[in-house]
Formats: structure tokens, C-alpha cells, sequence
């Protein structure tokens, strides 16, 4: 979800022009780093939404006739469970593939791309266990509670 996007058109002063401009390329690395899935857009609203009348207008205006609640036709680029994170890499090969832990994030390196996933408290306190990149798709592991094993290359 993009919030707070200037909306572009004719007569808009050089400052928000430059805004539009920047949001349009930010928008459109969205749309690619998480394709297929679709980023919904809020625009920049001149209150914020307060009480349930705002947000069902910005919910319609998100999603129109679209069922926010139904399942994604396409499989997400990334998805975590409790015990595991699975984060698709299509093209990339295990030599250019490098993962790094820093506080509770983690960092996940493919060739020139970069994408740092905040994990969610539960996996943020256990330590990796194993990881591997199989058909596109990276999957990370992680140790029981208590735990502590330190791997040191991704797995074949």
C-alpha cells in the first residue's frame, strides 16, 4: 500500500511536481520489486481519515469493487510462517546469493539487489538454521527457541 501520493495533473506548482516525479519513480520500483501483486494507492488526502465513514472511503477508493479479504490469485514474492521465510529470486544462482542478520532484520543479497525484511518479534529472538535457494525460490530456516546453531553458507 502506497499512502500519501501526490496526484499529478496540469496547473501544479513546480514543488509538488517534483513530488508527483518521485513518487511515480518509487511507485513504479513498488509495482516491480512486489509484482505480481497489486500496490494499492492512497492519495494524498487533505484530512486524515479519522472514524469508520473516512476509512470506508478510502477502502472504496483502494480497492472499488475488489474483495480486500479474498486470496491472491498469484502466489506472494514472499512469504513467512514460523518457522520459515520463503522469498522468491527468480535468474538468481547460489553464488551471488548472500544472507546477513543485523539486529532483527534480515538482509538478503542477489547480485546487485537488496531487500533488508524486518522480522517479526518471534523470529527476531531465534537464530537461522538453514537456508537454501532452489527454483527461484530462497527459504530460510530457523532453530526451536533456545536454539543457537550459526550456519555458514546457504545450503545446496
Amino acid at each position: 500500500m502506497a499512502n500519501r501520493v501526490f496526484p499529478g495533473g496540469d496547473g501544479a506548482d513546480a514543488w509538488r511536481n517534483g513530488w508527483v516525479e518521485a513518487q511515480s519513480r518509487l511507485l513504479a520500483e513498488a509495482e516491480q520489486s512486489f509484482a505480481p501483486l497489486p500496490v494499492h494507492v492512497v492519495p494524498y488526502l487533505p484530512a486524515e481519515p479519522v472514524g469508520k465513514d473516512a476509512l470506508a472511503e478510502v477502502g472504496a477508493a483502494m480497492y472499488g469493487d475488489a474483495d480486500p479479504f479474498a486470496a491472491h490469485s498469484v502466489r506472494p514474492p514472499l512469504r513467512m510462517s514460523a518457522d520459515e521465510l520463503e522469498l522468491a529470486l527468480p535468474g538468481a544462482d547460489r553464488e551471488n546469493v548472500d544472507l546477513a542478520r543485523k539486529g532483527d532484520e534480515l538482509i538478503v543479497t542477489a547480485g546487485p539487489y537488496r531487500r533488508i525484511l524486518a522480522l517479526p518479534a518471534a523470529l527476531a529472538r531465534r537464530e537461522i538454521s538453514g537456508a537454501a535457494l532452489r527454483d527461484g525460490v530462497l527459504r530460510v530456516t530457523w532453530s526451536a527457541e533456545g536454539a543457537n546453531p550459526r550456519p555458514d553458507e546457504l545450503n545446496g
